[in-house]
């Protein structure tokens, strides 16, 4: 009888635990959900705001550009997110000035970018560098507002 008593309070354990694991799992789980919806929520009121404001000859670009933001954020080592962060904000308060030369040049620096991206494989050094070149040209075309 004292035997079965244990068996029955193991087995209690064993399946708190596993409850316990499970129901860790799901909360892992749903606070990545939340996370990645709001990073896609984020791209979608950036490129929102870049249809509304932004001219139709640059526009395909700028928005390109927004829904890069999260990538960027995650490609770009700590130290030049602030250069990335004034970029997109120069971004979100200019991109109704953009001229079609300006779409064309951001999209000119864009298409660098991929193809740094392609030709860079795995090597993360190589991607972070073509992140912080397309940051730097970006910038350049809205320094010019």
């Amino acid at each position: 009888m004292a035997e079965e008593g244990k068996k029955s309070s193991v087995l209690k354990w064993i399946l708190i635990g596993c409850g316990g694991i499970v129901l860790v799992g799901l909360l892992v789980m749903g606070g990545c959900v939340w996370f990645v919806k709001g990073k896609v929520d984020d791209a979608k009121a950036s490129v929102d705001k870049a249809m509304k404001d932004t001219t139709a000859e640059a526009r395909g670009p700028v928005v390109a550009l927004s829904v890069m933001k999260p990538f960027m954020g995650m490609m770009l080592a700590a130290a030049d997110k602030p250069a990335m962060d004034r970029m997109y904000a120069d971004l979100d308060a200019k991109a109704s000035k953009f001229t079609s030369q300006d779409g064309m040049d951001l999209k000119a620096a864009m298409d660098a970018y991929n193809e740094s991206n392609r030709s860079a494989g795995p090597d993360q050094a190589a991607r972070q560098a073509a992140a912080r070149k397309l940051v730097s040209d970006a910038q350049a075309v809205l320094d010019r507002h």
